[in-house]
Parts: structure tokens; sequence; C-alpha cells
């Protein structure tokens, strides 16, 4: 996938990324979208960038957002 970063391939200090994020909250309806958060260098960024759910645009998580769920989950969104 294009613009996702990885841990050879880091933000700056500083900088934004965007994370792909789900929720499925008990008896709502689930979704998923981008979540920006900036760069801090400490645990939960590395986490988050290992994952491989750290992008480095917005719109490159919203394209891809669907995708990344099918990788770390085997399911296509919406289909349980």
């Amino acid at each position: 996938m294009e613009d996702r970063y990885t841990l050879t391939d880091l933000p700056k200090i500083g900088e934004s990324y965007h994370e792909v994020d789900w929720f499925i909250p008990k008896g709502k309806t689930p979704f998923i979208r981008p979540f920006s958060h900036i760069f801090k260098g400490d645990g939960r960024d590395y986490k988050i960038i290992a994952a491989g759910v750290a992008f480095k645009t917005k719109d490159a998580a919203e394209q891809n957002k669907y995708a990344v769920y099918k990788e770390l989950t085997g399911k296509e969104w919406g289909k349980e």
C-alpha cells in the first residue's frame, strides 16, 4: 500500500500521521475511519506503525482502510 509508514520509514518528530482505526460498539453501527496523530516517537507511535495501520496522508488511510482491516483480521468489513 502506498504512503504507509514502516519502522524503516518513520515520520519526523512533530509530523502528523493517520491511523486506520475501527470501532464495533455493542448495539450500534460499526465504523472504520482514519484517525490523526502527531508523531512523538513513543511506544504508542511505534506500535501503530509496526501494526501496519499508519499512513502519511489522511487520503491514503481513507483509501486503504478496508484493505488494512482485511489484512489484519482476514475478514471483509461488514461481513461477519
